[in-house]
């Protein structure tokens, strides 16, 4: 059975022995290659308007986008805003400003740089942002972090918070 990694080894290899057994080499490929979740669809996600429209206004330049891919959902977040998709068919399950979707963690100031991921080892979403609030009298830095508890992204997050320093 070929494989791209075989292709990609009998290639770039000019002498191969004849008695080299890749069947190691294949079983460990496919093995990481099927943890590896898949995105079978195309669609669109949060745009430039978007941002302004979750954030009373706000526009970002440049966009800070990313996305995370689980085995059932996609997690998009760009800014302040963030969108959740069935992977299947690209139908929107919830898109939301962050400071909605941090609200048990009662943010303020401003909400910045989100990130995400699927950890495929433990069938999580993680997904995190800086939060920064100089107006009052002592200065709120944190870490605003959310996992979801299970591999629906479209149910239930725990939230929590570390504090953290605005200068270093």
């Amino acid at each position: 059975k070929s494989t791209p990694f075989l292709r990609h080894v009998e290639k770039n290899i000019s002498a191969i022995p004849a008695t080299v057994d890749f069947s190691l080499a294949t079983k460990v490929y496919e093995n990481l290659n099927s943890r590896a979740p898949n995105l079978f669809a195309s669609f669109d996600s949060i745009n430039f308007d978007d941002n302004s429209a979750n954030n009373n206004g706000s526009l970002f330049i440049p966009p800070d986008p990313i996305a995370s891919v689980g085995t059932n959902h996609v997690i998009s977040m760009v800014n302040r805003c963030i969108a959740i998709h069935n992977k299947s068919d690209g139908s929107l399950v919830t898109k939301q400003g962050l400071f909605t979707f941090f609200s048990t963690l009662e943010p303020s100031g401003r909400i910045f740089d989100p990130k995400t991921i699927y950890d495929q080892y433990e069938n999580r979403f993680v997904a995190i942002a800086l939060q920064e609030d100089t107006s009052g009298e002592s200065p709120i830095s944190r870490i605003l972090i959310a996992v979801s508890a299970s591999g629906d992204a479209s149910g239930s997050f725990h939230f929590t918070a570390i504090d953290s320093k605005i200068n270093i």
